[in-house]
């Protein structure tokens, strides 16, 4: 008699055990992984200039002043479209607002407020997600 008193409680002990850990474990993902999902992912070869660099403006191609809003990644508009917003790893939600001579295909130039940051960035693959 004892025993099948005791298989039920564990039965529910168990089960309720499980339940608050997995809500957790199923959430978190969950919230990380909604933007890849909203948006389209793209391998590109990123570089990084400054509008602090010799030659350059605060102004981008499109109008945007770097000084307001340092935030911007140069594209090629044909790959990826201008006005877009853009989330870059280790960079963050940038805005595709500005094009290069040398910014063809899958390459993007990121800007970068401190020039030594930008010169120290070189070349780098990643894979950026265009958000819709």
């Amino acid at each position: 008699d004892s025993s099948s008193t005791q298989a039920p409680v564990r039965q529910i002990t168990d089960s309720s055990v499980a339940a608050v850990e997995t809500a957790p474990v199923v959430t978190a993902p969950t919230v990380t992984e909604t933007p890849a999902v909203q948006g389209k992912s793209l391998v590109v070869s990123a570089t990084a200039y400054s509008r602090h660099e010799a030659g350059l403006s605060n102004f981008t191609a499109t109008g945007i002043d770097l000084s307001i809003n340092p935030m911007v990644i140069a594209v090629d508009p044909s790959v990826i479209p201008l006005g877009s917003l853009v989330s870059v790893p280790g960079y963050g939600i940038a805005i595709a607002g500005d094009t290069g001579g040398a910014i063809i295909g899958n390459k993007i130039d990121l800007h970068m407020e401190d020039l030594n940051a930008a010169l120290a960035f070189g070349r780098q693959t990643l894979t950026i997600t265009i958000l819709q």
